[in-house]
């Protein structure tokens, strides 16, 4: 693999992409070898765009799947969840975690 090579990736996030602190947001790669993420051979990531135009740019020497990382901390564990019935035919999921309220409804048709 030529070191000398770098090519430029933009990541753009969509607007209905929820991150809480957008200051601890981290690009990866995912290594297949090692079935991990890593942040090998990412240089140069320019989040200076995120807040305005959600846009992350980086330079990385090789093709791969990226991903914008979060520490899982962030998510987990839920301070609590709520499963119940509303009719004969739905259910609530409710799932709390350290800034966010989520339901999950499942409806049977």
């Amino acid at each position: 693999m030529n070191q000398n090579i770098k090519i430029q990736f933009k990541i753009e996030l969509g607007q209905n992409t929820f991150l809480k602190d957008l200051d601890s947001v981290i690009i990866g790669r995912y290594e297949e070898e090692s079935g991990k993420w890593s942040m090998n051979n990412i240089d140069m990531p320019d989040f200076s765009q995120l807040k305005e135009k959600r846009i992350v740019t980086f330079y990385c020497n090789e093709l791969a799947n990226f991903g914008i990382l979060l520490e899982r901390k962030t998510f987990f564990p839920f301070k609590s969840w709520y499963l119940r019935c509303t009719d004969e035919k739905t259910a609530v999921l409710d799932l709390e975690s350290n800034f966010i309220l989520m339901f999950f409804y499942f409806i049977d048709y």
